[in-house]
């Protein structure tokens, strides 16, 4: 199915980077996986192999075009919606050299002249 995803042509109107970027994550994906029927992929399964990537966002991105596709070819049925809703980040603040902008900061330029 992995196969058939890529050859599809929503998959060749990504970047080559993006498609590099799913290739990578269903080779480890199907390592993680083998041989097992995608009828019994559940979100239980994918999340358990979330845990596994180096990269959860990015991997979980290769699960939801596959999920996709899969859905679309009539091969599983639809996943539930908290598949497709994104990872929870937690939250550390501003970023390294980012400035902190306060409600009165912008405010006051938005009140400014010009």
């Amino acid at each position: 199915m992995c196969e058939q995803a890529m050859r599809s042509d929503r998959a060749k109107a990504l970047s080559a980077s993006y498609r590099a970027m799913l290739r990578r994550h269903f080779d480890a994906i199907f390592i993680d996986v083998g041989t097992a029927p995608m009828t019994g992929v559940r979100e239980k399964h994918i999340r358990a192999n979330l845990t596994k990537a180096d990269n959860k966002t990015d991997r979980l991105k290769a699960w939801r075009f596959w999920t996709k596709a899969a859905i679309e070819a009539g091969l599983i049925a639809p996943i539930l919606p908290p598949l497709f809703a994104p990872l929870a980040r937690p939250v550390t603040g501003t970023r390294p050299g980012q400035p902190t902008i306060s409600r009165h900061t912008v405010t006051a330029g938005l009140s400014a002249p010009g």
